[in-house]
């Protein structure tokens, strides 16, 4: 179970990267 949770754990962070990620590409690129 613990190496479940650890996965579940890579994935809500990938969630999150993908989310700011979202949030970032909505807004105008100011370092590109």
């Amino acid at each position: 179970m613990s190496a479940i949770q650890g996965i579940e754990g890579v994935i809500s962070q990938l969630q999150a990267t993908a989310m700011s990620a979202r949030a970032q590409d909505s807004l105008p690129p100011t370092d590109h």
